[in-house]
């Protein structure tokens, strides 16, 4: 198996399988791709007894990391099924929403000016200031959902602007503003390819741009890009780069859609349909298994799929084995008023998503 993560947040992929964290409900789930399966891998001890304990999950060798949010630890689990805490010793909690690890170290980022930098063989921690950078270059707010990682060097988009953080090697960070001043962007589509940022946004006149620059921020090319419909790249919309052109997912609307990085008007993928009906979705991360971009939709509960040669693109429902569903059965009675189908039929992860939801 060909497996490529695509350094966001959301998504861990191995081999077949997707890894993500379902929040609401302090749960590692694992979806398999193959089988079109979702399972509850983990189930999650409550350390702050809070909503959204965790956010996010790396799978790493034989071990899963499952990143801090409204919680101050870092909970590990190894293969044989050992489960440690590594405590950051934090009177507040993390905010993480992200991480990735080089050099045996993990490095988490979220709606913080800081970036957390972990020793995974000891749990010694420490923090990585980017405050200065901030008012250095007038940005009063952090959030970042993304990385690349460009050989030891890490960039991070700032999600609602034109700058991206580098941390180096040796940790020391700097500011990349993409163009020649600091803007307010309606996205954090940055891509990172062949030593050039790649960029799809709306700018703060509203309209639409594909942009290309080169790794010091310089702009390259800028070209418009035309909705002509109901689609909005705004504001957690994602969009995967494959060779020249953007494929959209569906965030609130029903088809996938691309572009040429050169700009041009946007157009839509014929997707086949298992389900009935078309529901607006909401896929907004996404990871490639052998030359298939596959996401799940946060709403639904079904799994897109677009083969990235012919372009084939499939939506269909994902099943949960009996083990999974009994524990849905058990956490979710008494609530049976927020399901869109009888409590009979609750028996795919669409009906638990919708509980999740409200």
């Amino acid at each position: 198996m060909n497996c490529i993560n695509m350094e966001h947040i959301s998504y861990s992929c191995t081999g077949k399988e997707l890894w993500f964290v379902l929040g609401t409900i302090n749960a590692v789930a694992k979806v398999n791709v193959e089988d079109r399966t979702i399972e509850l891998e983990r189930m999650l001890p409550s350390i702050s007894g809070k909503f959204e304990e965790h956010r996010a999950v790396i799978k790493n060798d034989n071990s899963l990391y499952v990143i801090p949010f409204n919680a101050a630890s870092i909970v590990v689990y190894s293969g044989d099924n050992e489960i440690r805490l590594i405590n950051l010793n934090e009177n507040g909690d993390i905010k993480a929403v992200g991480g990735f690890i080089r050099n045996q170290h993990m490095y988490m980022f979220g709606s913080s000016d800081i970036i957390y930098k972990v020793d995974l063989d000891n749990g010694e921690h420490n923090k990585i200031d980017c405050r200065s950078m901030a008012d250095k270059n007038h940005f009063s707010d952090f959030f970042w959902t993304d990385y690349t990682l460009n050989e030891l060097d890490a960039y991070l988009p700032l999600s609602g602007s034109n700058g991206v953080i580098r941390l180096d090697a040796n940790d020391g960070v700097s500011f990349i503003s993409l163009g020649e001043k600091r803007e307010k962007w309606a996205n954090d589509n940055i891509i990172l390819k062949d030593q050039k940022f790649y960029a799809l946004y709306k700018d703060e006149e509203g309209r639409y741009y594909s942009s290309i620059y080169a790794l010091n921020g310089e702009t390259i090319n800028r070209n418009e890009v035309i909705i002509d419909r109901d689609i909005d790249i705004y504001p957690y919309t994602k969009a995967y780069m494959h060779n020249d052109q953007w494929l959209i997912l569906p965030y609130r609307y029903t088809n996938v859609s691309r572009v040429s990085v050169k700009g041009g008007v946007v157009k839509d993928l014929e997707y086949k349909k298992v389900n009935e009906g078309d529901v607006k979705r909401l896929f907004n991360a996404y990871s490639i298994i052998d030359g298939i971009l596959y996401s799940v939709d946060h709403l639904s509960g079904n799994l897109l799929s677009v083969n990235l040669e012919s372009m084939k693109t499939e939506v269909v429902e994902l099943s949960m084995p009996e083990k999974s569903n009994n524990y849905l059965r058990n956490l979710t009675e008494g609530h049976t008023s927020v399901f869109t189908s009888e409590l009979e039929r609750f028996l795919t992860l669409g009906d638990f998503m919708n509980y999740v939801a409200n």
